[in-house]
């Protein structure tokens, strides 16, 4: 019955209640009229008593939507252009609805791939398989413009319609020629699995499937190379531990707007937890027993700012451990030095742009000089000179650098907005190599000390990039296939969580063998030597009972993760992670 559910969940034509006016060629032809579907026709009615006009589906050469200046629907019919646009409050949503309910309908879409005798299953959480819904489908895929798109039907029905997304999590498997993916679809996500009979055409499919999945602009990548190395044992490989969230006894001095105000960001060092809040800083003490609360340095920032409202996005030890370097997401052009002794600001430093990262000169280094980088430039920033910001390079042309990084010895890493990282052996020069992703932003950077891995985080995936080398100072010709990390599908079934992840970073003991970051609910951990061996899904994962807004290995330590939750920091141990089939069946793990 559940399936009879899912196959009508995807496939049903949902009435939809959308008003507008309707032009053909520029000229008015239907005032506050309504548009809707049935069956294989868009009607347009105009009152409740006249005769709905009718246009057939299949006789449609284009459809999609506009909404630049306004929100309108276009199409082309008898190859004349109607333009509908869209009268109605909050009309994106009715409108994707409608488009993704008709545009499947349209016949004279040229297909980039089709292939018959297609098995197509869904995921049943309850039994841990995949279950038959149709053992002979079609399988098409469609390109129109900038979109793409995934069918699957049989001789009456159209069973599955989707936009193909980078935020996909999907892998295949090349000994069952089986290709597993899932969608986020109102708060739940459904996954599903295509079985070809065929080896050629399976490899077609994959191929064409991960190009119109990739978004880079390198033409000189074969993207199925992001996702040809996963291994199965088809054995367990995940770990999970599902856990209730219960309250640590340390709690912060709660200030009068803390209903609005949640954990940010960490800081640590080798004894101590820093936690931002707000424009508060709550600082905790390593122990045997876990972590201890000392201290709340309450609205630390922000206390000149007019409103007295701040929140702070970063921190960062500074020098000896006696300072941190703090930057406000509310005036991202300056740092500010707060003195831990003191609890206060003692020095403003005025970088005369918008910042959207800082970080160590050095990895793991009390150097006192900073490096920054913006939309178009990177630079060193050095508060013991007057100019303050002392070095760097700036480009003419917006570059989108949103986070970097550096190695043991100063080289640096750079992740922009377009999914590209940039290596720089010395920030006033050009850098030396541009690596591309998958054009997708990248929204944090991590590099193990001799900078020969590099992590990559993106919204739903990971990417790890493997040099030969840690030298920067030299071009690299032949670019390396990054190995793209994400969550398995069949997972997803049970976790009921939009993947959004948080940056990932490398443990920083001697090995630096594992990468930590979280999603929602959830913190996950990979181990290196894991992924080298194409083994992508085996990872250990906990689930906490509220949000976990940040995480990161302790100093010197990967059996330990500091993890802030919205309201609590918690540790979390990797050597009490259960196995995740073993808790699905034993019932600690429900589909919500």
């Amino acid at each position: 019955m559940v399936f009879a559910f899912l196959k009508s969940f995807l496939s049903r034509k949902k009435e939809t209640s959308l008003t507008g006016n309707l032009y053909k060629q520029k000229t008015l032809i239907l005032q506050n009229t309504s548009i809707y579907h049935k069956d294989t026709d868009i009607l347009f009615k105009t009152s409740e008593k006249e005769t709905p006009i009718k246009i057939p589906i299949k006789k449609l050469s284009k459809l999609q939507i506009n909404t630049d200046p306004n929100i309108s629907l276009d199409f082309i019919f008898n190859k004349e252009k109607y333009t509908f646009y869209i009268l109605t409050s909050h009309p994106i949503q009715s409108l994707t609805l409608f488009y993704n309910n008709v545009y499947p309908l349209i016949s004279n879409t040229p297909p980039i791939f089709h292939c018959s005798s297609v098995s197509y299953s869904t995921y049943d959480s309850l039994s841990s398989q995949f279950i038959v819904m149709d053992g002979n489908t079609s399988v098409t895929l469609i390109q129109e413009n900038v979109q793409s798109f995934l069918r699957v039907e049989n001789q009456n029905e159209i069973l599955h319609f989707e936009q193909i997304s980078s935020d996909t999590q999907f892998y295949m498997d090349k000994k069952l020629r089986t290709f597993v993916w899932s969608i986020l679809k109102e708060n739940n996500f459904y996954t599903f699995s295509l079985q070809f009979s065929e080896n050629l055409s399976f490899l077609e499919f994959v191929s064409k499937y991960t190009n119109l999945n990739f978004k880079s602009e390198e033409s000189e990548h074969i993207p199925e190379k992001y996702y040809q190395d996963v291994e199965f044992n088809y054995e367990s490989e995940s770990s999970f531990e599902d856990v209730d969230y219960q309250s640590d006894v340390f709690n912060y001095e709660e200030s009068k707007n803390d209903e609005k105000e949640k954990n940010s960001v960490l800081a640590l060092d080798n004894d101590r937890v820093f936690v931002g809040r707000g424009g508060s800083i709550g600082v905790f003490r390593k122990g045997n027993e876990g972590l201890e609360f000392k201290t709340n340095m309450k609205n630390v920032i922000g206390r000149e700012s007019t409103d007295n409202r701040a929140d702070v996005s970063k921190m960062l030890i500074y020098g000896d451990g006696s300072a941190l370097i703090c930057m406000d997401s509310t005036d991202q052009n300056k740092l500010m030095k707060v003195d831990l002794n003191r609890g206060s600001i003692v020095e403003n430093w005025d970088c005369k742009r918008k910042i959207n990262d800082f970080f160590d000169s050095k990895k793991q280094n009390n150097d006192e000089t900073l490096i920054g980088v913006s939309d178009n430039s990177l630079f060193r920033v050095d508060p013991r000179t007057k100019e303050l910001v002392i070095e760097g390079k700036s480009y003419k042309t917006k570059c989108g650098f949103e986070c970097g990084v550096t190695t043991s010895k100063g080289d640096v890493v750079v992740g922009s907005e377009k999914g590209d990282v940039r290596l720089y052996d010395k920030i006033e020069k050009r850098a030396k190599s541009l690596l591309p992703g998958l054009g997708d932003k990248i929204v944090g950077v991590d590099v193990t000390r001799n900078g020969k891995f590099i992590i990559c985080t993106c919204k739903s995936y990971l990417l790890l990039i493997c040099l030969e080398s840690g030298d920067y100072s030299k071009s690299i010709k032949e670019k390396p296939i990054p190995k793209r990390l994400g969550l398995k599908p069949e997972h997803l079934a049970y976790i009921q969580e939009e993947v959004n992840f948080t940056p990932a970073k490398f443990s920083t003991d001697n090995r630096e063998e594992s990468i930590v970051t979280s999603t929602g609910h959830y913190v996950i951990i990979w181990n290196l030597k894991d992924i080298l061996k194409g083994r992508l899904f085996s990872y250990q994962i906990k689930k906490y009972g509220d949000t976990v807004v940040t995480d990161t290995f302790d100093i010197d330590n990967d059996e330990n993760v500091i993890v802030a939750l919205r309201n609590d920091v918690k540790i979390a141990k990797k050597e009490n992670m259960k196995n995740f089939e073993r808790v699905v069946r034993g019932g600690g793990m429900k589909k919500r």
